[in-house]
């Protein structure tokens, strides 16, 4: 008998370069999309992206695609992703193209000013008033029962 020699060989493409955020703040939540990607045997695919700083999302669940990072230091950071067979885990594709994203220091915005309250005005409230800071989103008002905050 003839030996016979069977080459099988699955390949992934490389997956789309992640859309997402491109300006950023730290300590702010962004989400990261790629995809795109196939294995030339129709085997289902997990992704992976890099988030540039050391770090990745960790092969996603078969049929994610999306992930969300938050940056705690300034600077810009290269994503990217990769795909895998998730049958053959060791068949990998190529890295997608690169996405920059620039992450900022994010500041608290200033105090509200003209901060005013009633004095005996009402019997049962007291009304504040204030005119807000830009970049205020909101505001949060406690009530102390002694000057102390207690």
């Amino acid at each position: 008998m003839l030996p016979f020699t069977f080459t099988f060989s699955e390949t992934v493409s490389a997956p789309n370069t992640p859309s997402g955020a491109t300006n950023g703040l730290t300590g702010t939540f962004y989400t990261y999309i790629t995809g795109g990607a196939i294995s030339n045997t129709g085997d289902p695919l997990q992704f992976l992206l890099d988030w540039g700083d050391g770090s990745n999302s960790g092969w996603l669940p078969v049929g994610q695609s999306s992930a969300s990072k938050s940056w705690t230091s300034t600077g810009t950071y290269i994503v990217r992703a990769q795909a895998r067979c998730a049958n053959h885990t060791l068949v990998l594709s190529p890295w997608s193209g690169t996405l920059s994203v620039n992450i900022d220091h994010q500041t608290a915005p200033s105090p509200p000013t003209n901060v005013q309250a009633t004095d005996g005005t009402y019997v049962d409230k007291v009304q504040v008033t204030w005119t807000a800071s830009s970049g205020a989103t909101s505001y949060a008002v406690y009530r102390a029962a002694s000057r102390r905050g207690t």
